[in-house]
């Protein structure tokens, strides 16, 4: 084998080396927007249940996780934006019959809190 042949080859190697990175580029680029895509969607869906949007630097590292991630964030997502929560018994109001008094130390600390803080609200105001 020549010298000149190996050159060419190599040069022929060298071509398609650089054919082949740019066409996975591309592809990584295409996947990449695709899944940059669902992350905004992801990020609305948030926005719509909790009323707060992602930052854009959380949605870019949602796009930036594999598919499976993305798929995973965007399922809990719609499971949790299309239906209402699930129930988990029945209430825990337990006061006794018309009674205006708190039956447990949790509600009568809530009902302090709000309290204080409706007083907080009013002094602000006036």
């Amino acid at each position: 084998m020549s010298r000149e042949f190996l050159l060419q080859t190599a040069n022929a190697l060298e071509k398609l080396a650089e054919h082949l990175d740019q066409e996975e580029v591309q592809r990584q680029d295409t996947a990449r927007a695709e899944r940059l895509k669902v992350a905004r969607a992801l990020g609305e869906k948030v926005a719509h249940v909790t009323g707060e949007s992602l930052p854009d630097d959380v949605l870019e590292k949602i796009a930036s996780s594999d598919q499976g991630v993305v798929e995973a964030f965007a399922k809990l997502a719609e499971r949790h934006t299309d239906t209402p929560p699930d129930d988990l018994g029945e209430s825990s109001d337990i006061r006794d019959g018309d009674s205006a008094t708190p039956a447990s130390r949790t509600e009568q600390v809530k009902e302090a809190s709000a309290q204080a803080g409706d007083q907080f609200l009013n002094w602000v105001m006036s």
